[in-house]
């Protein structure tokens, strides 16, 4: 989710408000070390990195920039057997996503 733009501006990483990422097992260093300082470096305010099984989401982490240290602190992980909602954030806005919204398949 990006911030409003004109007609006529570009696209850029520090445009980014909150990005989620749906992590896979052969991408789990990339979103996790080389994504996350990239992110934090561009100015992005909120990352969530998504687990999957073969159901769906089973946890979301929730990390928000420090902007002096331009760095995420984590600030929260919800998991699936649980939390009610997969998402439940009030900044940048409210939103609130029940797990049932995350899934792929029907859970056992």
């Amino acid at each position: 989710m990006h911030r409003c733009l004109t007609g006529f501006e570009r696209l850029t990483a520090s445009d980014a408000a909150v990005v989620i990422e749906v992590a896979s097992p052969w991408s789990q260093a990339r979103d996790r070390i080389h994504k996350k300082g990239e992110y934090a470096q561009a100015g992005i305010p909120h990352y969530l990195i998504v687990q999957c099984d073969e159901a769906g989401a089973v946890s979301v982490e929730h990390y928000a920039l420090v902007d002096a240290e331009r760095s995420y602190s984590a600030t929260s992980t919800t998991h699936r057997d649980r939390d009610v909602f997969a998402i439940d954030m009030s900044t940048p806005f409210s939103v609130q996503v029940l797990w049932q919204a995350l899934e792929t398949a029907p859970r056992d």
